[in-house]
């Protein structure tokens, strides 16, 4: 290659990354999802204080004291102890929530509708219940009965070298198998 063409294709290759950095400052794009590291089923449950079949009460956000964050509190009902202890009732506080058409999002955390029915991995229980993992300790209940399915919410989560499947089990099997996990714990 002679050095004329050399230095065309330098200065083209210069250019185009020039190009494409401008187009980048004009036109930025915004992270909408959050980096974490996949936790199992078998995990989730090991970290776990409680379990629980719930459902969704009532969801209000609210700004804190100081008029800069915006939490969200999530009154949940719970209608089955898998495993753990605890009230009948809770709240979860979340950062995040819209209030006078403003938004503050957390990437990763589950939002919770009114009626929605959930499993529901818990740690903290005893001063402020949060779920474990972000959005991968909630799963949405699905069908009726013998059918029920557990399907994982990933709730904008991304995971190094996973392409970020949600889990599906049957309700019958998940509850026998994170029993089990909490007596093997309880045994030790």
């Amino acid at each position: 290659m002679n050095k004329k063409l050399r230095g065309r294709m330098s200065t083209a290759t210069w250019m185009m990354g020039f190009g494409l950095l401008g187009l980048t400052l004009v036109f930025p794009v915004t992270a909408r999802s959050s980096m974490a590291i996949r936790l199992s089923f078998e995990q989730l449950a090991q970290r776990a204080q409680r379990v629980v079949v719930s459902r969704v009460i009532a969801s209000q956000s609210e700004w804190d004291g100081s008029h800069r964050r915006i939490f969200t509190r999530t009154e949940i009902e719970v209608e089955e102890e898998v495993a753990g202890q605890g009230p009948r009732r809770f709240t979860l506080v979340q950062p995040g929530g819209t209030v006078e058409n403003l938004t503050q999002r957390t990437f990763g955390l589950a939002s919770f509708q009114p009626g929605e029915k959930v499993m529901l991995f818990l740690a903290g229980q005893d001063k402020s219940p949060h779920v474990i993992g972000l959005s991968q300790g909630v799963f949405d209940l699905t069908g009726a009965g013998q059918q029920e399915q557990l399907v994982q919410r990933l709730d904008q989560l991304s995971f190094p070298h996973d392409h970020g499947q949600p889990m599906i089990f049957s309700k019958k099997t998940a509850v026998e198998q994170i029993r089990t996990i909490f007596l093997k714990r309880k045994l030790k």
